[in-house]
C-alpha cells in the first residue's frame, strides 16, 4: 500500500511494506523510483483505499476509483479480477451505462483473444496494468481523492536478503543514515521490522561495499548518541548505491510486547496509542513508524529514543 503523499512500497517476500518519504519529495520520488535487486520486477497494478477510522473501519469502494480511471485506460492492455475470483486479460474497448439497470451500472468492453467481454464494474475488485500505463496514471489519481492510492509490485526473481529501495531525486542529500520502523499487529503477535535509509549524496556510486552504520562516530545526519549507548548494524553481503541517491535496507525484524489504548476526547473524537517495549538489547534511535493491524493501516507516528528495556508511547496519526 502507498500513500501517495509521502509514502513508497518495499516488497520483501510476500510482505508488501510501507517506507515514509518528506511530502515535499515526493514528486521526485513518484518520477525516479527505482528498484533494486528486483530482478525483472515491474509495478503491475494500482492500489486503492479510502482512509479507514482506525476502530470502525470502513468499506473500499473500489468500483468508484476505478470508474474514475476509465477514461485513461481506453485502448490499453488491462487485466480485469473479478469478486468472482476469475481473470480477463485484453484491451479495453471502451464503457458504457445500462440506463436500464436500476442502479445505471457501467459495464466494460474488453476484447481478448477475439472475443469481447461485457464486465460490470460492480464486480471488478482490481484492475492490473503495465508499469508506464500506471506511472502515467500518478497525477490524475490523486487531484482530489482523499485516500491511500498505490502501485502493486511484482518482484520477479527476488534475491533473498537483498530487497532494497532506491530513491534518486534532484534535492541536495545530507550523507549519513536514519531508522525507520514499520509494526504488524496480529491477534498476539506483534512484529517490529527496523530499516535503515544509507543515503549517498556524493557524485560517485559506492558499487558492492560492505556497510556498517553506527552511531559510534555520527556524520551530521546520523542518529546522535545518546547516553552512551553506541548503536551498530552489520549489511549482510556487498551493497551498491547509486550516486546522489538512497537505499532502504531492512536490519531487524522483533517480536515485540505491547497494547493498543483508546482515548476518548469531551467532542467524540477517539485517539489511538500504542505502547511497545524495547526488549531488543539496543536502543531504538529516533524515527518513524508505520503500523498495521490485521492487515490494514491503521496510522503513522514517531519512535523517540528509547533505552532497552523503555518503553516506546506512540501517538498514532490516521
Amino acid at each position: 500500500m502507498l500513500e501517495y503523499e509521502g509514502y513508497i512500497p518495499v516488497k520483501d517476500e510476500d510482505t508488501l511494506y510501507l517506507m515514509p518519504v518528506e511530502v515535499d519529495l515526493a514528486e521526485h520520488v513518484f518520477s525516479t523510483l527505482n528498484i533494486t535487486d528486483f530482478d525483472g520486477g515491474a509495478v503491475t497494478g494500482i492500489i486503492y483505499q479510502l482512509p479507514e477510522d482506525p476502530i470502525y473501519g470502513c468499506d473500499v469502494k473500489s468500483d468508484e476509483f476505478i470508474r474514475s480511471l476509465l477514461p485513461r485506460l481506453v485502448g490499453k492492455n488491462i487485466g480485469l479480477g473479478l469478486k468472482s475470483g476469475e481473470t480477463i486479460s485484453g484491451i479495453l474497448m471502451g464503457f458504457d451505462e445500462d440506463k436500464s439497470d436500476e442502479d445505471k451500472g457501467i459495464f466494460l468492453n474488453v476484447l481478448s483473444s477475439e472475443k469481447l467481454y461485457r464486465v460490470s464494474i460492480a464486480s471488478v475488485e482490481h484492475v492490473t496494468l503495465g508499469r508506464n500505463y500506471a506511472l502515467g496514471l500518478r497525477n490524475f489519481a490523486k487531484g482530489e481523492l482523499k485516500a491511500y492510492v498505490g502501485w502493486k509490485l511484482d518482484p520477479g526473481a527476488i534475491i533473498k536478503d537483498k530487497h532494497l529501495v532506491s530513491v534518486k531525486h534532484s534535492q541536495p542529500l545530507k550523507e549519513g543514515w536514519r531508522p525507520l520502523y514499520h509494526l504488524y499487529i496480529s491477534d498476539d503477535v506483534w512484529v517490529l521490522i527496523v530499516w535503515c535509509e544509507i543515503i549517498n549524496s556524493t557524485t560517485r556510486e559506492w558499487k558492492e561495499v560492505s556497510i556498517t552504520l553506527t552511531t559510534g562516530a555520527p556524520s551530521h545526519a546520523s542518529p546522535s548518541q545518546q547516553d552512551g549507548g553506541i548503536v551498530e548494524y552489520r549489511i549482510n553481503g556487498p551493497v551498491t548505491i547509486p550516486k546522489l541517491s538512497r537505499i532502504l535496507i531492512p536490519v531487524s525484524k522483533l517480536e515485540v510486547k505491547g497494547e493498543l489504548q483508546l482515548q476518548t476526547e469531551s467532542s467524540g473524537k477517539i485517539n489511538v496509542k500504542v505502547n511497545i517495549t524495547n526488549e531488543s538489547g539496543k536502543v531504538w534511535l529516533p524515527g518513524k513508524i508505520t503500523i498495521w493491524k490485521d492487515g490494514r493501516l491503521l496510522g503513522t507516528g514517531e519512535i523517540r529514543f528509547v533505552k532497552n528495556g523503555g518503553t516506546a508511547s506512540i501517538e498514532i496519526k490516521t
